[in-house]
């Protein structure tokens, strides 16, 4: 493949793929009655990437700007030709086990994963005397890799009944192996990237709580912190612990990840005679968000604005336990700044779909002359649950809440046949 985002020295790379399987059960050696497939497969392939960014990524770029009003050009991209610049590579295994058994009734695919991303094309920060703020480059290197679980089987059946179930279930890891050497660790937003680390594990101040003497926000900081701000406190068992009541002593830690420890969906399907119904339940277990509407609602400072039911729990008076510092325009700053407090968990549990069917019988329809003929009900999105009331947490993988409707809940009535 080509790219003319890159220069003519890296603008080609060759990739390729492989893939096989083998299908067990036809072997002559194998001799299990209940079994009715069993195929192992598993490929492997080199794809280029070269997404995000821009047309002309290789070249020196000015666009028109003013300096003191003053008309004249600045760079809006790195001055110098970039003819390292080359694709980014993705290299992906996959193994997998597909199998069905007891005649059907049970059937389902296992499989294991990795993808290795290297020279990914980074935006990488550049010092300000170079005149430019960040400069695309191959840099670092990552891996997502997982397992998928599907399994669809008969729980029940019979001549008229049949109790179907599908589950589906995916699990993901993210890692970061290598970093730009100029730049071995950076933020960007509420995460850090690191080696070692994952691209979606949070990197935030360490909220401590909420001092019962004045109702002051609290954040972890170090022994060492000799600023007047410092305060010991005390622990249950006897240890004390160092904080500060100023975010910007605070100390930056990693807090967990917004991937999830499982997710996926459950369809139950009920079918007697000519009647049917079936339910789509999705789901998460783990992994956390960044709630960012919830801390706005949360501001001392949003004068005129809606605010959070939870702000009638903060701290009023000496001695009141509470993870709600006292209302105070002044330390608002201080009191509702980026940190951990606002990490909540992401787990959540969605009534999707609802469908039910019913089919006219075959004697009918033939004496209405139509084919086929079916009358439906569908209902979606139905309920939500989750730990936070009117959060979707499925709005982003990345945990970062933003101002989004959540889906609506539409329900559909419907007939359709054939003439």
């Amino acid at each position: 493949d080509g790219n003319s985002r890159f220069s003519e020295d890296a603008r080609w790379g060759t990739f390729w793929s492989v893939g096989g399987g083998w299908n067990i059960e036809k072997e002559s050696f194998f001799k299990v009655s209940w079994v009715n497939q069993l195929k192992i497969r598993s490929s492997y392939g080199v794809v280029g990437v070269a997404d995000g960014i821009g047309y002309y990524a290789y070249q020196g770029l000015y666009g028109f700007a003013n300096n003191a009003n003053e008309p004249g050009i600045v760079q809006s991209q790195t001055s110098f030709l970039n003819r390292e610049l080359t694709w980014e590579v993705n290299k992906q295994f996959d193994l997998g086990l597909e199998f069905s058994l007891f005649k059907n009734r049970l059937s389902g695919t296992i499989e294991y994963y990795k993808r290795n991303s290297e020279k990914l094309l980074f935006a990488v920060p550049q010092p300000l005397s170079s005149g430019a703020l960040t400069v695309t480059q191959n840099t670092a290197t990552l891996y997502n890799k997982g397992i998928e679980l599907q399994l669809s089987g008969d729980v029940v059946k019979t001549k008229n009944f049949t109790f179907n179930l599908n589950l589906n279930l995916s699990t993901v890891e993210n890692r970061i192996t290598a970093m730009p050497p100029s730049v071995p660790e950076f933020i960007t937003g509420t995460k850090k990237y690191a080696v070692g680390a994952s691209i979606f594990d949070y990197w935030l101040r360490s909220y401590y709580g909420v001092d019962p003497e004045d109702g002051a926000a609290l954040y972890d900081a170090d022994n060492k912190l000799t600023v007047a701000n410092r305060r010991f406190i005390t622990r249950k068992d006897g240890g004390v612990d160092t904080v500060t009541t100023a975010v910007a002593n605070g100390k930056f830690a990693f807090h967990g990840s917004s991937i999830p420890d499982f997710y996926g969906s459950l369809k139950p399907t009920l079918t007697y005679k000519n009647f049917s119904i079936s339910v789509l339940f999705t789901f998460q277990k783990g992994g956390l968000t960044y709630d960012a509407l919830y801390q706005s609602l949360m501001s001392s400072t949003n004068y005129g604005g809606a605010q959070h039911v939870d702000i009638l729990n903060r701290w009023k008076a000496k001695g009141d336990i509470t993870n709600i510092p006292r209302v105070d325009a002044g330390r608002a700053v201080d009191f509702n700044a980026n940190s951990s407090r606002w990490l909540v968990d992401a787990s959540y549990f969605n009534i999707r779909t609802v469908t039910m069917s019913y089919s006219l019988p075959k004697s009918l329809s033939t004496k209405l002359n139509i084919q086929n003929a079916q009358f439906f009900m569908t209902a979606e999105n139905l309920a939500f649950f989750s730990k936070r009331i009117g959060m979707n947490n499925q709005q982003a993988f990345s945990g970062v809440t933003s101002n989004a409707y959540p889906p609506a809940r539409a329900i559909t009535l419907g007939l359709s046949l054939n003439l």
